[in-house]
């Protein structure tokens, strides 16, 4: 069987990466792991039947089951579904050197935003973000191919914030390299923030995230903070009903 997943490294591929050898473990069947990057190359893989099933996020599946956003030209897809995985945190980070802890920081310094024109399906979120906060004219936003780039790019210092499921492999390496700040998203009392979000990101809500929250990296927490907000994305595995 073959997988079409995200980029090394990534929450997805470690996702992928774990089902695939629990399935050999089991079954016998080998799995064959495959990055792909962009979210609509894997559902290409997928319908053109270059790869057996794909993982994808919701907002992507979403938008291609219903044939709207990066998916227009598609119009409706007949996806099946094949598993419904876990949810998991989208977070915004930044790095200590910047000085930001919040996003009024961010609109106040001017700081450079990462953007995935090539992966609508994550820059959503982004665009979500700049909306709630009104960032559009304030901040500089700085392109990269991928999520694992643009995570790179806190490294090397091109970028001040990018976005990342909480606690990968990436977050960690970024982590012990320059130190990284997690950025909050708004209150949930803070509706009108939270109905801009959903104007790109329709599912998105607040979720409580705490220092006792197991597996997430505290130590990235902005000073002060005993508790932040997030909003998931939750992955599925899909195929054409062809196959």
């Amino acid at each position: 069987i073959s997988t079409a997943t995200y980029g090394v490294g990534t929450r997805g591929y470690i996702t992928t990466s774990g089902i695939a050898s629990g399935v050999e473990k089991l079954t016998g069947i080998k799995v064959a792991v495959e990055p792909i990057a962009a979210e609509k190359s894997r559902f290409a893989a997928a319908k053109e039947l270059k790869i057996d099933n794909a993982l994808v996020l919701a907002t992507a599946l979403g938008e291609a089951l219903k044939g709207t956003g990066d998916f227009k030209e598609w119009g409706p897809q007949p996806i099946r579904q094949l598993y419904q995985g876990h949810w998991f945190h989208l977070v915004f980070y930044t790095a200590p050197r910047t000085g930001a802890k919040t996003w009024d920081d961010v609109r106040a310094k001017g700081l450079r935003v990462a953007t995935l024109p090539a992966d609508p399906s994550l820059e959503a979120h982004y665009n979500a973000i700049i909306a709630a906060y009104d960032l559009k004219d304030k901040v500089k936003r700085v392109a990269f191919p991928n999520s694992t780039a643009s995570m790179d790019g806190v490294i090397e210092g091109t970028v001040d914030v990018a976005l990342s499921g909480s606690g990968t492999t990436k977050v960690k390496e970024i982590q012990a390299a320059v130190g990284l700040v997690m950025l909050p998203a708004p209150d949930p009392a803070d509706t009108a923030r939270w109905e801009k979000i959903r104007q790109f990101v329709p599912l998105a809500k607040p979720v409580e995230l705490r220092k006792d929250y197991p597996g997430l990296p505290w130590d990235l927490m902005a000073a002060g903070y005993e508790k932040m907000w997030a909003w998931p994305e939750t992955y599925y595995y899909i195929v054409w009903p062809q196959l």
